[in-house]
């Protein structure tokens, strides 16, 4: 496969500028991550290299909020499949902890009351990327949480691997020994697509399907069977998220031209974006630059 190099764009990437494989996954999405951070820690490994075209990155979250609340994470999410590794003093996403769960698309607001004390092992998949490694249809786990020994073998043997052992790094050893026995075939759709999605992340400017089909010179309707077999949503929606991201980042660092951002990435008029903004995010545009 060619090397991609990353282009810039407004907010920021999760692969270096020098990285093989292309950046399809951004640091956008936590809503106030300030706020997660006065409970818990969270940080980001490097897969194996040989996981890479399907894998963007391993991320660890620790957390203790005693017993008095609950802390909500709100998070925009990103349209990609996360399998997750899990101990903790109470159950999470309907599941007694520990627990081995994958996470498949959320097409609309997410938030979580994050409880107790417990850790986190996560594996974040490139968009599609799930689709391609395990050949499932994604479509199925679209809004959909459930144990991972429904959709990979041996989940249940890698979760009691993973929890024996307290360094992340560790951890990180113990998956990518475990994936690298489940590694396919190459298929250059998913490459295709995974093209696809980098440049749409790469450019604000695209901002509908009709650009994009322009763009990459594919018909609209292959372009459709891609997203659906591999990511599991319309390329509508990836367009849509990804701009959402890309607004929520030009207000973190300070823009408020709410009117002339909308028109920018793509809404109609300031009425519509703040409207989506506000059914995603779960609050106006000022709102969450005020922190509110």
């Amino acid at each position: 496969m060619e090397s991609w190099k990353n282009p810039s764009r407004p907010a920021a990437r999760s692969l270096p500028p020098d990285a093989r494989w292309p950046a399809t996954g951004t640091e956008s999405g936590i809503v106030q991550p300030q706020r997660l951070q006065r409970f818990a820690r969270v940080d980001r490994l490097p897969c194996a290299a040989e996981l890479a075209p399907w894998i963007e990155y391993y991320w660890t979250v620790r957390w203790d909020v005693g017993d008095e609340f609950p802390m909500v994470s709100r998070v925009v999410p990103h349209p990609v499949v996360t399998l997750s590794l899990e101990s903790g003093s109470v159950a999470r996403f309907g599941f007694e902890m520990p627990a081995a769960l994958v996470h498949g698309v959320i097409t609309g607001k997410f938030a979580v009351d994050i409880t107790g004390s417990g850790r986190a092992f996560g594996i974040r998949f490139r968009p599609g990327g799930f689709g391609a490694f395990t050949r499932v249809d994604v479509a199925d786990w679209t809004d959909r949480v459930d144990l991972m020994s429904t959709a990979m073998p041996g989940a249940d043997d890698l979760l009691a691997r993973v929890l024996a052992v307290e360094s992340d790094a560790d951890r990180a050893k113990i998956v990518d020994d475990a994936l690298r026995l489940l590694v396919p075939e190459p298929d250059p759709q998913y490459e295709r697509l995974m093209s696809i999605v980098a440049g749409i992340i790469a450019d604000p400017t695209l901002t509908t399907v009709e650009s994009v089909v322009e763009r990459f010179g594919v018909a609209e309707r292959t372009l459709q069977r891609l997203f659906q077999r591999y990511v599991g949503v319309s390329p509508k929606w990836v367009l849509r998220r990804y701009r959402l991201h890309d607004a929520m980042s030009y207000i973190d660092r300070g823009r408020d031209d709410f009117a002339d951002l909308a028109v920018e990435l793509g809404w109609s008029d300031q009425s519509h974006f703040t409207n989506e903004f506000r059914a995603v995010v779960g609050m106006t545009p000022g709102e969450y630059q005020r922190g509110i």
